[in-house]
């Protein structure tokens, strides 16, 4: 599995596979979409007062940070979710990640815009997971919650934070993207 960022006016990422190799990127435009957003999210106080972050630099610049990483983890995860689901005639890394039946007759039996869109669903769903999964109850969660000395408990700090950021990552892209 490769991963990279592409230089592109696109914002977007991208999952594909060559001879057996499996790559994942996301373009410096979307990069600069999240950037926008972490720093627009952390300038507005109804953010900061959810959160209970402070009005200190060191605050700002940590809920800065954790919202920009949560973006992009949440982008590249959605991607993943893609290889994991097999959207790019990849295999299932995982037997956990493998299709119920119910989401395999979704993709085989509705029409093509709705396939299109349950194949999202189930990336962003993989993505979630898998947040959650590497945030909730570990060091990198308690690492966001110290970053942004949130007075909060470190659990609701996280899904707040999660919450937000997956939040910004869908207001700030591409509209025509989402339906």
């Amino acid at each position: 599995l490769f991963f990279d960022y592409v230089d592109s006016t696109d914002s977007n990422g991208m999952t594909f596979s060559v001879d057996g190799k499996y790559f994942v990127g996301i373009t410096s435009t979307i990069l600069l979409d999240f950037d926008k957003a972490s720093v627009g999210l952390a300038g507005r106080a109804a953010v900061r007062d959810l959160l209970g972050v402070g009005i200190d630099q060191t605050s700002i610049w940590g809920l800065i940070t954790a919202l920009l990483s949560l973006q992009i983890q949440f982008t590249v995860f959605h991607e993943l979710g893609h290889i994991f689901h097999d959207h790019t005639g990849a295999r299932n890394f995982r037997a956990e990640y493998k299709l119920t039946y119910n989401e395999e007759m979704r993709l085989r039996y509705y029409p093509n815009q709705d396939a299109v869109q349950a194949k999202e669903w189930l990336a962003d769903r993989h993505a979630v997971r898998m947040l959650l999964t590497d945030f909730i109850g570990t060091d990198m969660g308690a690492n966001f919650k110290k970053m942004t000395a949130s007075s909060l408990s470190e659990d609701t700090c996280i899904l707040w934070l999660i919450v937000l950021a997956i939040s910004a990552t869908f207001f700030f892209g591409p509209r025509e993207r989402f339906y």
